[in-house]
């Protein structure tokens, strides 16, 4: 069984955390708690640029763990789908480039900035060899129907190859939920094991 974790806006500024580096590194320490799960960062490549030391530490992840797996989620945080289909070929073949030269990756999936989807979108991935995953696929960590009640639920099953969403600076806690419900079986076992975390 494999687990994805979709992170998507890594590294875009956020007023919770003083170091954007520091709490990618951690919500990537957890997952690594865990063989089963394997982080998917979704790479803003104008915004990861910024932050060397932490192209450094995805580049030691992909060369030393199969856990660490980034994709693209633009070039730029903007809504693709006012693009034209060739306007938005040139980003995703930047980005893969960059990719490709930089992190010595080659990314499979386009995790469009807002979920953005329209048929002009998933023609310029496909013609670049790309997946469009928009949010028609997204299972959400939070909500009645979002992993974390599911689990409560007693369900797991149904994480088998699927991917959570979450964005970096947001919902950590429950992904840490998440990844101990995983690892000792069930949501009471992991309670048990996890007092604090668990606390309501």
């Amino acid at each position: 069984m494999s687990i994805y974790i979709r992170d998507d806006d890594v590294l875009v500024a956020s007023n919770s955390y003083t170091s954007s580096f520091g709490r990618f590194k951690q919500i990537h320490g957890w997952i690594e708690r865990d063989s089963r799960f394997i982080h998917r960062p979704g790479i803003l490549v104008s915004e990861i640029q910024e932050f060397p030391e932490c192209i450094e530490y995805i580049k030691d992840k992909i060369k030393t763990t199969e856990q660490m797996q980034p994709e693209i989620h633009g070039l730029h945080h903007i809504d693709y789908g006012k693009l034209t289909k060739e306007q938005v070929k040139g980003d995703l073949k930047y980005c893969q480039e960059w990719f490709d030269l930089t992190l010595g990756w080659k990314p499979v999936r386009f995790y469009s900035p807002w979920g953005a989807s329209s048929p002009h979108l998933h023609e310029a991935a496909a013609e670049v060899g790309l997946e469009l995953v928009d949010t028609s696929k997204i299972i959400n960590l939070e909500g009645r129907y979002g992993v974390v009640q599911r689990l409560k639920d007693g369900e797991s099953d149904f994480l088998d190859d699927q991917e959570i969403f979450m964005h970096w600076w947001t919902g950590g806690s429950r992904l840490l939920r998440v990844v101990e419900v995983i690892k000792h079986g069930s949501w009471t076992a992991a309670a048990a094991a996890n007092h604090e975390l668990f606390k309501e």
